[in-house]
């Protein structure tokens, strides 16, 4: 790849060597060796620099192992001085190789450096990585959201991908910087524009100005456009049949138009050309998904029309295929990817839904590591105590919940008192039961049956008199 402005294919062997160093990197950073995670998360990155997951996952590790101090090592600009100066002079020379293995060995020593991820997203932009680019970028604004250059980097990243919205944004973030930037000036003018474009239509412009010029491109010139850009990344592919980044852009092209059947179409195409590379076996999964979520949506709606049996059985049909793809896309997500608890979050909550209680709750007990969803997870762990009739574990859980549910989760807050409320009602702790309860109707005492819940505690109170 040296010396190279495009990169060069991967055997099968090479990609197979990379996907053995993540997958030990992988279950190094379930044992917490977040350093050999990132050395071999590193090499992966030297060895396919276009692969988002490696990347994320270099930087994950690296984040954990410096415990997130977005400043990375001591005196880490002086100890990767030399590193710094072989990285800029290998990029002139576009030499990509020098590039990912400086760069990676400075992100080992301060993973929020943002020379060092600008210099690493502007490389995989000149390779037409631009998933990568963002991954840099993202990371440096994790660090730094006020950075002008990298909120400057990421608001070009989404152009190239059609995210106006987002553009915008950073855009605007760079003129909150400095208020007399130009570029940022046109560049929010010029993505308001594409974005009217795109959609066919005046309603998002901001000015006037931007309406009249949007809609004198409106129409057949906009049809032309779109119709041009599929012919080109189409002709890119008849060119370069080998190339998996053109089938990428003609998926996300795709995606982008909602033709979520020919992205999926086209990523599978580019599954095959790569030799089963995980980062686009990923997005076919994605693909896949989304596409179903769609089709469901769709049925959901016309029974929701039609009114019609017919119609209903469409729907739940759909809605059942579904929760499986879904319960399929989790699972492999959670084993490819054990230490990260969202995936088993999800799997848990699919597991509960099909009625495989005890399997949630395996998956459910390892998501209570995230402290986002502390609350919720206990809550449904409760709930699948309940289901299995563990009902002291229930109960316990049901606790851990009404702790750890913020104040502003209001629905969630009712639901927890509700299930807390009456298991104790049927575990005849009257008192417990009294208390939950009489706090749910304190919030909504319209909510389910809670008036009557509280009427039959009384009942029994005066029985036991």
């Amino acid at each position: 790849m040296s010396s190279q402005s495009t990169p060069q294919e991967l055997s099968p062997a090479v990609r197979k060597r990379l996907q053995q160093l993540f997958d030990h990197g992988s279950k190094a950073v379930t044992r917490g060796n977040y350093e050999y995670a990132a050395d071999l998360f590193s090499q992966c990155v030297q060895g396919d620099p276009g692969n988002a997951i490696y990347a994320q996952n270099l930087l994950g590790a690296l984040q954990k192992f410096y415990n997130n101090n977005k400043k990375g090592a001591r005196l880490a600009s002086i100890r990767g001085a030399k590193n710094k100066t072989a990285l800029l002079a290998a990029f002139r020379k576009k030499d990509w190789d020098s590039v990912f293995k400086n760069g990676t060995e400075l992100l080992k020593l301060n993973p929020w450096d943002t020379g060092t991820l600008i210099t690493l997203a502007d490389a995989c932009v000149e390779l037409g990585h631009n998933e990568c680019a963002v991954t840099y970028l993202t990371a440096g604004l994790a660090a730094d959201p006020d950075h002008a250059e990298l909120n400057r980097k990421m608001a070009q990243a989404m152009e190239r991908t059609g995210q106006f919205d987002k553009a915008m944004l950073y855009w605007r973030r760079v003129l909150k910087t400095n208020p007399e930037d130009e570029q940022a000036r046109k560049g929010i003018a010029n993505a308001q524009v594409k974005k009217t474009i795109t959609k066919g239509g005046y309603e998002s412009a901001e000015s006037a100005s931007e309406v009249a010029a949007a809609g004198q491109m409106i129409g057949a010139q906009a049809h032309e456009t779109k119709r041009s850009r599929e012919e080109e990344l189409q002709r890119a592919i008849k060119r370069q049949p080998e190339e998996v980044s053109h089938y990428i852009d003609l998926a996300d092209y795709y995606t982008a138009e909602n033709r979520l059947a020919e992205a999926e179409q086209t990523l599978e195409k580019a599954l095959e050309v790569s030799g089963g590379e995980l980062n686009v076996r990923e997005r076919l999964e994605d693909a896949r998904l989304r596409r179903m979520r769609e089709n469901a949506a769709v049925a959901q709606q016309r029974w929701m029309e039609e009114k019609t049996e017919e119609a209903k059985q469409r729907a739940q049909q759909a809605a059942r295929e579904l929760l499986l793809a879904e319960l399929d896309y989790y699972r492999t997500r959670s084993q490819r990817y054990p230490s990260q608890t969202g995936y088993r979050f999800e799997l848990g909550m699919r597991l509960k839904r099909l009625g495989q209680y005890q399997e949630a709750i395996k998956q459910l007990q390892e998501a209570r590591k995230d402290p986002r969803r502390k609350g919720e997870v206990f809550l449904a762990l409760g709930e699948c105590f309940q289901q299995i009739k563990q009902y002291k574990l229930a109960a316990t859980n049901y606790e851990e919940a009404l702790a750890a549910i913020a104040d502003h989760q209001e629905e969630l807050k009712k639901r927890a008192l509700y299930r807390a409320g009456r298991l104790a009602l049927g575990l005849r702790d009257l008192d417990r039961a009294e208390e939950l309860l009489t706090q749910l109707a304190g919030m909504d005492f319209s909510y389910h049956d809670v008036a009557e819940l509280l009427e039959k505690i009384r009942r029994l109170r005066e029985e036991e008199q």
